[in-house]
């Protein structure tokens, strides 16, 4: 952690990255002072402390590249995006899924001469709901009637933390990361809807904004991004049609605008 955050320290003064995603108006970042170790340490908490180079390796395996450009594919992408990438990444894919995505923007003095720096800490939950899709199909057709627990997804409820900033040619470098196993409460809220419930998120009177079938999850932030302005974001898989995916942005816990796909 203290390697982290004298690494940050020392970059601080560095130009910042090319413009990212388009994205709507946000809020200001909030101004914070104090030592850059312990708003690190605050941040990732708890968690197991990720090697960063190791994470960034991993991601743009899974990214195109493109010989004729000097940036990374990903130079572009903002903090949100980048986060449910590098979380996809890591873990393994589940066909029953919640994830809650929150972003706070904060702004620091800078090491040396340098005007302030803008992080972003992001925190990914993703939640299985295989489980607990099964147990509610049990319910209502009958255990003799519901396939076995692997076919729902198996796997552990986590949390990934990320602070990410704009440096040396990317708009969201990763800075540092953790990750952890979650034993979350029934009745934890992952923004209008609580994190386990079977049921999909209500909608209301939004309408989803239907993508192409070979949009994924971080394609539909950069396009809610694009439409609206956001604090937090929810994705759901697999709870109406099972190949489908709902994203929704989120602004102070109201739904603001919605995306669908349903990936091949």
């Amino acid at each position: 952690m203290i390697r982290a955050a004298v690494a940050v320290a020392a970059a601080l003064s560095l130009a910042p990255a090319v413009p990212g995603d388009a994205r709507a108006q946000t809020a200001p970042p909030i101004a914070r002072t104090g030592d850059l170790n312990r708003i690190l340490s605050d941040f990732l908490g708890d968690t197991m402390r990720r090697n960063t180079d190791a994470l960034e390796a991993a991601l743009r395996l899974h990214l195109p590249q493109n010989a004729d450009s000097v940036f990374w594919p990903d130079a572009d992408f903002t903090p949100p995006r980048r986060a449910v990438m590098l979380v996809r990444s890591q873990e393994r894919d589940l066909p029953h899924s919640r994830v809650f995505v929150t972003e706070e923007r904060v702004e620091i003095a800078a090491a040396g001469a340098g005007g302030p720096v803008e992080l972003s800490l992001i925190r990914v939950q993703r939640f299985n709901l295989g489980p607990a899709r099964r147990v509610a199909l049990q319910d209502s057709l009958g255990a003799d009637q519901v396939g076995p627990a692997a076919e729902f997804g198996e796997g552990p409820h986590v949390e990934w933390r990320f602070v990410m900033r704009p440096l040396q040619g990317m708009n969201a470098a990763l800075v540092a990361a953790g990750r952890r196993e979650l034993q979350p409460a029934d009745d934890a809220d992952c923004g209008p809807v609580a994190c386990l419930s079977p049921d999909p998120v209500p909608l209301g009177s939004t309408e989803p904004d239907m993508a192409g079938d070979d949009t994924n999850t971080d394609d539909l932030i950069a396009r809610l991004d694009r439409m609206t302005e956001a604090d937090a974001w929810l994705i759901e898989r697999g709870m109406g049609q099972d190949t489908g995916i709902l994203a929704v942005a989120l602004s102070q816990g109201r739904i603001t605008e919605a995306a669908a796909a349903f990936p091949r």
